[in-house]
């Protein structure tokens, strides 16, 4: 027996997949390390020291895995660090399959979507298509989320078939998914302090006829079923998966409705190398670090090895709030800056890494 692989095939490609020669595919140390340990379900060495969590009472032992360490910690940086790799994807293979007519067509949260709550912002990356080869749909709303998991079981045993945890999976996004569809997010006070109604924001993008794109992802690196099938198309490890829709509202039945009819933006990889391969023939994939043989392989590279920084980069922030929730160092110290950040020093083995930049490795010119 083996252990299981908590990651998806897609995500673990940063981890196993890509050569090491080129700095683009080299993470941050701390990081592999971190989703290495993710991966295979090992305890984190960083957390064998009985921390205790920055923000819970009742609970503040930290597991020795990172589950609670995961959802405790802030999760704007890794929203918005993913949301910003998605917008990196669409821009540059979305004109290859023509689906729009350049990478000028993409907003990022922009406000003025739903007529009847112009200050509500339902759609991180907001993709304008084009007209003449999408008639029934005119815009996509990508809306970014990353998921908690405190009631996700996990496996613990090296014996747990692959369909069984792909369908936890699975079970776990829809239920935010449908969470997204339902308006239940877009519930927000307005400006005179009234609260706006989510389900009329979705009424608003369903009879502008935009499809509706929740982008959930968890900390295993996992991505859900409806980003799943934009990427990569309904043929994917969801597939034997039926989505259960009866229990919904009205405005949520239709924009899922939308988001799996046949007029809908999906398997953008895929069809990139199609229309790439039938355009320009064996010519590599050229970014400013390096080539590959097709968009789709630059795209799961990107993804894979971003996935690793921000989640990594997530776990350390936390870490880092935890260690000092632990030591008790006091709030005031008497004496120089330098004094106080040697009492702070003193509680802490490993050093701090400081957050990672956003990986860029953008498509140039085709040569």
């Amino acid at each position: 027996p083996h252990l299981l692989a908590m990651l998806s095939k897609y995500t673990a490609i940063g981890l196993t997949h890509l050569s090491r020669s080129l700095q683009v595919n080299r993470p941050t140390p701390t990081h592999y390390r971190f989703m290495m340990c993710r991966k295979l379900r090992c305890p984190i060495p960083e957390l064998l020291s009985h921390l205790k969590c920055s923000k819970c009472k009742k609970s503040p032992e930290i597991d020795i895995y990172g589950d609670h360490l995961m959802v405790c910690t802030s999760k704007t940086k890794a929203h918005n660090h993913f949301r910003d790799v998605l917008y990196t994807v669409v821009q540059q293979l979305c004109p290859i399959t023509q689906d729009i007519l350049n990478g000028k067509c993409i907003e990022l949260e922009p406000p003025g979507i739903a007529p009847s709550h112009p200050e509500n912002k339902p759609a991180d990356v907001l993709i304008h298509l084009n007209n003449d080869n999408f008639t029934h749909i005119k815009k996509v709303a990508i809306d970014v989320t990353f998921v908690k998991h405190e009631n996700f079981k996990v496996p613990t045993s090296p014996m747990m078939s692959s369909s069984t945890m792909t369908e936890q999976v699975y079970r776990h996004h829809t239920k935010f998914e449908h969470k997204k569809f339902s308006g239940q997010t877009q519930s927000r006070r307005r400006s005179d302090g009234s609260l706006a109604d989510g389900q009329e924001v979705m009424r608003d993008l369903i009879n502008l006829r935009h499809q509706f794109t929740p982008a959930t992802f968890d900390s295993f690196g996992h991505l859900g079923p409806a980003i799943t099938d934009l990427l990569h198309g309904p043929n994917t490890h969801y597939k034997p998966f039926n989505r259960n829709i009866t229990n919904l509202c009205i405005e949520a039945t239709t924009a899922i409705k939308i988001s799996q009819a046949k007029f809908r933006l999906s398997n953008i990889l895929h069809r990139a190398d199609k229309m790439w391969t039938a355009r320009y023939g064996n010519r590599n994939w050229y970014t400013t670090s390096h080539t590959t043989k097709t968009p789709s392989t630059w795209a799961k590279h990107f993804i894979g090895v971003n996935l690793i920084e921000l989640l990594g980069d997530h776990f350390h922030r936390g870490l880092a709030a935890s260690r000092y929730n632990t030591s008790n160092i006091p709030t005031h110290i008497n004496g120089t800056r330098n004094d106080y950040y040697a009492a702070i020093s003193k509680n802490f083995t490993d050093p701090i890494p400081k957050r990672p930049k956003y990986i860029r490795h953008r498509v140039t010119n085709i040569r």
